[in-house]
């Protein structure tokens, strides 16, 4: 059968006009091009009600499951950056790392290729483990001291300043933001379907 279709085809290609093949070509050409373009938005279509629905399960599952995920341990938010104590700018930068507002990040992201290392997305939930990879440079008792200090602290070395925001701290049996825990709960979520 798939013989004689090849054969068939073949002969149609040599006996043909070529104006009939040019426009066979171009409507079988115009269906490929429909088929791909249908089977995207449907992709597309899918993946954004399985977005919208994920978070929407995601939300009710931890509205209604919030003891389950009370802190077995605090949780910071935090920002940091470090740059060498010659730096021109060290009161500018001091100045709008404190302020923090919107043009604040903006010049601080514009230089933070004189940093030696920063964190400014203070929006992220951090464990002590996850702060400490942070802060390698520091040492633990500093560390220690920038954890529990009120908002700010500052230290330097002979080679950098370093400044330190405490922007939030939810401690040991509270319940986690759902930002902290929504991978757990994705994974939970999906297993169950």
């Amino acid at each position: 059968n798939w013989a004689r279709q090849k054969i068939l085809y073949e002969k149609a290609l040599i006996n043909l006009p070529v104006n009939k093949i040019t426009e066979l070509t171009n409507m079988v050409d115009s269906y490929k091009n429909n088929l791909f373009i249908n089977a995207y938005q449907e992709f597309v279509l899918n993946s954004t009600i399985d977005t919208l629905t994920a978070k929407s399960m995601i939300g009710e599952y931890y509205e209604s499951n919030k003891r389950n995920f009370l802190l077995k341990e605090p949780i910071y938010r935090i920002r940091y950056l470090s740059f060498p104590l010659d730096n021109v700018d060290r009161r500018e930068i001091t100045l709008r790392f404190k302020r923090f507002n919107v043009e604040d990040i903006s010049f601080l992201d514009s230089l933070s290729f004189q940093f030696s290392n920063y964190f400014l997305s203070d929006s992220l939930w951090l464990n002590r483990v996850d702060i400490r990879d942070k802060l390698y440079f520091l040492d633990l008792k500093d560390q220690e001291r920038f954890l529990k200090s009120p908002n700010y602290y500052e230290s330097k070395d002979s080679l950098a300043l370093y400044l330190f925001h405490l922007v939030d701290r939810l401690e040991r049996g509270n319940v986690a933001p759902i930002s902290y825990v929504e991978s757990t709960i994705r994974d939970i979520v999906f297993n169950k379907r």
